[in-house]
């Protein structure tokens, strides 16, 4: 039913659902990255997800959103789908799997501060203290790559990615809760997939020379991507934009563990302490917002 909270159990399933199939997302990239270039494997793999998303709207039917929430889907698409994954897809051609998944880990700490930020909620000291932590553990995380690959220069750009995702979990929550979980994600991929467009065509021609590359532009595109972003709706609707994001801390971790039979990536000892910091820090940091779950609509 539109509109309708999930249960807390029904909300805590997505999102256990949610982190093992985005953690499995940071190999899928490693194996693509090696094969189509950035932009291009972002505009494959969401225009597989759009046109899934598509035929949902269209068999699900139901009132269209007005012009105003059209407005934040846009947003919503850019950052979370376009800008995010160029983002991530570019860091990942000189960022591991499991560095890369223990630095999009502080996308909580944007989302936390970001929503109690709009709430007008004073901040915490020891939140301030959380994030130096997390800060200190993407730079301990950026020497680690340093040591094998292009001085780690995608370590930034990862950051960023961060940044555009925690950012877009607060905009989608109020749609979610309006909408649903699984229509607010199909428009937000049919909108992603409609800005990455232009570079469609050049994305297929390198996905088409590789099995490898095909296969993981298929799990990004459904298991990750459609699966796994209204599954993350869900429980973003049922728990809360600060409780749903608390949960991702367990993602770096599964994908660290995940990297290493997928793209035979062991883990940089440096890659290990930098991650712990990041995540003790995004720990810190959402203990520090807690929060009832709101229940309704905040448009």
């Amino acid at each position: 039913m539109e509109g309708e909270t999930p249960s807390p159990s029904r909300a805590y399933a997505a999102a256990v659902l949610t982190i093992l199939l985005w953690a499995g997302s940071f190999p899928a990239i490693t194996i693509g990255v090696r094969h189509v270039d950035p932009i291009g494997l972002a505009a494959v793999r969401f225009a597989i997800a759009g046109v899934a998303g598509g035929v949902w709207l269209a068999f699900i039917g139901g009132r269209i959103p007005p012009l105003r929430d059209f407005g934040r889907l846009g947003l919503c698409g850019l950052l979370g789908i376009a800008l995010y994954n160029v983002l991530i897809n570019t860091g990942q051609r000189s960022v591991s799997p499991g560095a890369a998944s223990f630095i999009v880990a502080t996308q909580t700490i944007f989302a936390a501060a970001l929503s109690h930020f709009l709430g007008k909620e004073k901040v915490d000291p020891t939140a301030i203290a959380g994030t130096a932590l997390s800060l200190v553990g993407v730079a301990v995380i950026s020497l680690g790559q340093a040591s094998t690959v292009q001085l780690g220069a995608g370590t930034p750009l990862v950051l960023i990615a961060a940044v555009c995702s925690g950012t877009n979990f607060v905009l989608q929550r109020p749609l979610a809760l309006k909408y649903g979980g699984a229509r607010c994600a199909s428009w937000t991929l049919v909108i992603g997939a409609l800005l990455l467009a232009p570079w469609l065509s050049s994305g297929l021609a390198q996905t088409s020379r590789s099995s490898e590359a095909l296969a993981a532009v298929i799990f990004l595109a459904l298991g990750s991507g459609v699966l796994g972003y209204a599954c993350w709706l869900t429980a973003l609707a049922g728990l809360g934009s600060a409780r749903a994001a608390n949960l991702l801390f367990l993602m770096a971790p599964v994908a660290l563990i995940l990297a290493v039979p997928i793209t035979g990536d062991l883990p940089e000892f440096l890659t290990i302490l930098g991650g712990a910091a990041a995540l003790a820090g995004v720990v810190i940091v959402n203990r520090s917002y807690r929060r009832p779950p709101a229940t309704n609509p905040e448009i």
